[in-house]
């Protein structure tokens, strides 16, 4: 079978490529079958060099739309082609099978560490690229009240080990007290990134020096250095001593009043620590507590549902 093109009226010019709004392109079914299982394999200037191949005529707007979307899918398919073409086929099979590896209920918490490094990047931010901010200064008479104390030092840096301890444990060992861990976590230092976004505190309660010289005044200097004296209420000290406090209350292995005990003796004197240091007022440890209760509500109270209507049971 033969195509035939219908010239436009005389006078009238009309690329085959682009036809006016009376004219459309028209490919037989024939040469449509020609080209569909060859087009993968051509190269990107399918339609220039196939245009003998393609005929002219005046009449039949529904032909016009079939052929463009036609082309339209042929063009996707070749370029989605073309993307994954790097890829090899076992290399796909692994990735697909490690996302559902990953999305299975005996494994989907590990999704939960993922707000550890989006957490440390928007608090980096702020700490570190807000150039003529204006910050609002934290202070109380109590803070004027509560002497430096190197001996403080001790306790505060001990925060890392047991926020950092308790959440291994918890996700090696206790995974529901881990998906409650992380849920704590993610209320309490979501609200405290807003409230220092939306109120930057700073304080100026460090002492200019010290009057001993030791190893420990020495560690506080160079930790004054490090850290700013920014975004300071709520404490996130304070927040994460009760992650790990209740997050280690949670766990199975734990249940007895001495272990209790002891948690809550280590988050107290991290607390405390923080006063003691001149890391922060009173007033923040006072708007970290009032946090933490929200955080408790929506991570062992009945909000947890919000995140989790049911806790799935992990086999031992």
């Amino acid at each position: 079978m033969t195509e035939k093109m219908l010239h436009p009226r005389p006078g009238r010019s009309i690329s085959p490529l682009f036809p006016s709004e009376r004219g459309i392109f028209f490919t037989t079914s024939k040469n449509l079958r020609h080209l569909w299982p060859n087009f993968n394999k051509m190269s990107v200037d399918f339609l220039p060099r196939t245009c003998h191949n393609v005929g002219y005529i005046r009449h039949g707007l529904n032909h016009n739309v079939q052929l463009r979307r036609s082309i339209s899918v042929m063009n996707e398919s070749f370029t989605v082609e073309k993307r994954t073409s790097g890829r090899s086929p076992a290399r796909r099979a692994e990735t697909q099978t490690a996302l559902q590896w990953l999305n299975t209920p005996e494994h989907r918490h590990i999704k939960l560490l993922f707000y550890w490094p989006l957490f440390g990047l928007i608090f980096l931010l702020l700490e570190r690229f807000r150039p003529g901010q204006v910050y609002y200064a934290v202070h109380c008479r109590l803070d004027d009240l509560i002497p430096f104390c190197q001996w403080a030092l001790i306790p505060y840096l001990f925060w890392f080990v047991f926020l950092i301890g308790a959440l291994a444990y918890t996700f090696f060992r206790d995974v529901p007290a881990f998906r409650k861990m992380m849920y704590f976590v993610i209320v309490t230092y979501t609200i405290a990134l807003l409230m220092y976004i939306l109120f930057p505190t700073c304080q100026y309660l460090r002492p200019a020096s010290f009057v001993r010289d030791n190893v420990l005044t020495r560690i506080t200097a160079w930790f004054y250095r490090f850290d700013t004296n920014t975004d300071v209420c709520p404490s996130l000290h304070v927040i994460g001593s009760m992650a790990a406090m209740f997050a280690l209350w949670d766990c199975k292995r734990f249940q007895g009043r001495g272990w209790k005990l002891a948690y809550a003796l280590m988050a107290l004197s991290i607390s405390l620590s923080t006063v003691f240091m001149k890391q922060h007022s009173v007033v923040d440890i006072g708007a970290a507590a009032a946090v933490s209760a929200v955080g408790w509500f929506f991570s062992y109270g009945r909000g947890v549902r919000v995140f989790e209507p049911e806790l799935i049971p992990v086999k031992e």
